[in-house]
């Protein structure tokens, strides 16, 4: 499987970070997609990493902590090529977040009291619940990390809730933490499975990523 994964600005350089390498180099070949090159319609998989802020006109307030420029503009200009193209894509994180806003959803700029954004990636924190309907495809309860205070506050457009969080700490109870594309071979992710092994996260990409589907 040949893989993509977006490069991010690191101060005068584009790239990746290590365990996103390391993860998704162990489901096929990696290569980085330079968010302002032409795309490439012979990857099998996209992948949307974790990163800085997703930039949200339509959310009430303006809460964003310096946001990649890189990123948006990939978000606005060559995502929707990808998936006009029937390539799949996958979003960590900060990607989930944009395929969120792709579909014409909304954020919460701002998780007030989410006690577990500023936990680590290698770190278990709250439970995610698959929800009834997609448990005989992906499994049941499992624990994640958590790094994030934005998250989805309306689902966009065919999105699908797969899975939501859950924590007897959390005012964000039934958050979206995993979602997929009703017709779209689009899926994505809130935690960080690149940093601690799920097995909801494989299941996803083979979901989208089976030609057979």
């Amino acid at each position: 499987m040949k893989i993509g994964i977006v490069g991010k600005q690191f101060d005068k350089s584009i790239g990746c970070q290590v365990p996103y390498l390391n993860y998704f180099s162990t489901m096929g070949n990696v290569s980085i997609v330079l968010p302002q090159s032409e795309i490439d319609e012979s990857l099998d998989l996209v992948v949307l990493p974790g990163g800085p802020d997703v930039i949200d006109y339509s959310a009430l307030g303006f809460f964003n902590n310096q946001p990649d420029l890189y990123y948006e503009w990939f978000d606005h200009n060559r995502l929707p090529q990808y998936i006009e193209a029937k390539v799949p894509v996958f979003g960590i994180c900060r990607g989930l977040q944009a395929i969120n806003n792709y579909y014409g959803g909304a954020l919460y700029q701002e998780l007030y009291n989410h006690n577990y954004s500023l936990k680590s990636r290698d770190e278990l924190v709250h439970q995610v619940l698959v929800t009834e309907e997609w448990k005989w495809k992906l499994g049941t309860t499992q624990q994640v990390n958590s790094l994030h205070h934005q998250g989805i506050n309306v689902l966009g457009t065919g999105l699908i809730v797969v899975a939501t969080g859950h924590s007897n700490k959390w005012h964000y109870n039934n958050l979206p933490e995993a979602i997929i594309h009703e017709s779209d071979k689009v899926a994505a992710v809130q935690w960080h499975p690149e940093e601690i092994l799920d097995h909801l996260t494989p299941k996803l990409i083979e979901l989208i990523t089976d030609t057979e589907n």
